[in-house]
């Protein structure tokens, strides 16, 4: 399938604004890997409908921030790229349940408008971030970039949140465009994505203390495996 004029815009735009994320300073392979998630997300254009966003257990839901870096590690522990993908798609609904509320306070007058905008663009999201999540985890000196694809969601539907506040118009590819400028933005900046991998880690850590005691303890003292994403 061929590429449409404005994804490859938008690709050139990444370029660019790698280049000027401090990508240079960064290793070859790093560059390639933001500018591989770009091209991953914007091929999603096009693409059928997202069959769902998964299922969300009642743990995730009490802990909404530990649980959106869980799924980039269940995502690590997948067997395959499909797999791979299919951990990231409660991602977006979950972002959007965490951020539109702080819209909701912020500017609640426009908070329908900013839920609609969000929620018609969702799918192409989800595509796209299912998309990125397979090629990231293709190869395995990639697969924990992983961890960064929650930090590119909150950025993606926070920017398209405000944009959509101030009445900007957000077409499915303009979201997507967006997704994957966030995408080249988190990952090739060598620095900030240090952070975010530090970050992921640790709640997800917090997730796993967070369900241990949710899911229980076997007796005798032997803790069962209590994580039904990855087992840990």
């Amino acid at each position: 399938m061929s590429t449409p004029s404005y994804e490859w815009e938008a690709l050139h735009e990444c370029e660019g604004e790698c280049e000027y994320a401090g990508a240079r300073a960064a290793a070859p392979s790093l560059r390639g890997a933001a500018l591989a998630a770009a091209r991953a997300a914007l091929n999603s254009l096009g693409e059928g409908e997202s069959e769902g966003a998964g299922e969300l257990n009642p743990v995730r839901k009490v802990y909404p921030d530990a649980a959106l870096e869980h799924l980039a590690h269940a995502a690590m522990s997948a067997e395959s790229e499909a797999e791979a993908g299919e951990a990231f798609l409660p991602l977006i609904p979950l972002v959007a349940s965490r951020l539109l509320p702080v819209a909701a306070r912020v500017l609640p007058r426009v908070l329908p408008r900013v839920m609609t905008a969000v929620t018609r663009v969702a799918p192409q999201l989800t595509r796209g971030v299912t998309r990125i999540a397979g090629r990231l985890y293709r190869d395995p000196r990639t697969r924990v970039l992983l961890r960064a694809l929650p930090s590119i969601a909150r950025r993606t539907v926070g920017t398209l949140a405000r944009q959509a506040a101030h009445g900007a118009p957000i077409t499915p590819q303009a979201a997507v465009r967006t997704l994957a400028r966030q995408a080249v933005g988190v990952l090739g900046s060598r620095p900030g994505l240090a952070a975010v991998v530090r970050r992921s880690r640790a709640l997800d850590a917090a997730y796993h203390r967070a369900v241990a005691p949710a899911l229980g303890v076997a007796t005798g003292g032997v803790q069962r495996r209590f994580c039904r994403c990855c087992g840990r």
